[in-house]
């Protein structure tokens, strides 16, 4: 069974970035995504069309291995296409894709994933991560060609999920995810 990272080919990255948007919802939609990568040529994905050059991208999920640490990461230039390296897109129709430059530490990683915040506030708690005033947990799953990925009022599953973004890995994979993972 492939593990979520094992989808990753030629040494892309992939991580989930958190960016902010009524209410909770809305709020995460513009503050959560996804980071692709090839060696130190990043990719936002994310639900937001006007991510200011520069601006803060906090790891608050981190599934790389063996551990890296991506410290301050920033957002580049807005592209006009798909920069992922998967031929059939990320899987959300209305994602916007932004350069990225990954740092040193990167070079050599085989496979990623993570869940990453944009903006300067976020804060680790002994409960998850405080984003933007909130307590958040973060949670990812497989279906069975891709990556949910979500964060949480609380517990996973049991709360009330404020953001979902799906990344289609084009390769089938073992499914772990449960209806309240995706469903809306």
């Amino acid at each position: 069974m492939p593990t979520p990272m094992g989808f990753l080919k030629n040494g892309a990255i992939l991580l989930s970035v958190l960016v902010f948007t009524t209410a909770a919802s809305a709020q995460f939609d513009s503050s959560l995504g996804v980071l692709g990568a090839d060696r130190r040529k990043g990719c936002l994905m994310i639900r937001n069309p006007s991510v200011k050059l520069d601006t803060s991208i906090t790891v608050v999920h981190n599934r790389t291995e063996p551990r890296v640490s991506f410290e301050n990461l920033k957002a580049g230039r807005k592209l006009d296409k798909d920069c992922t390296t998967v031929p059939a897109g990320a899987g959300e129709p209305d994602a916007v894709f932004y350069d990225v430059v990954l740092p040193k530490s990167a070079l050599e990683i085989n496979g990623a994933l993570a869940i990453v915040y944009i903006g300067a506030d976020a804060r680790a708690s002994a409960a998850g991560w405080k984003l933007g005033g909130k307590t958040v947990t973060m949670r990812e799953c497989s279906s069975n060609e891709g990556i949910h990925f979500t964060a949480w009022d609380g517990k996973p599953l049991l709360s009330a999920r404020l953001w979902h973004f799906y990344y289609y890995a084009g390769i089938d994979i073992e499914a772990n995810c449960k209806p309240k993972d995706y469903q809306k």
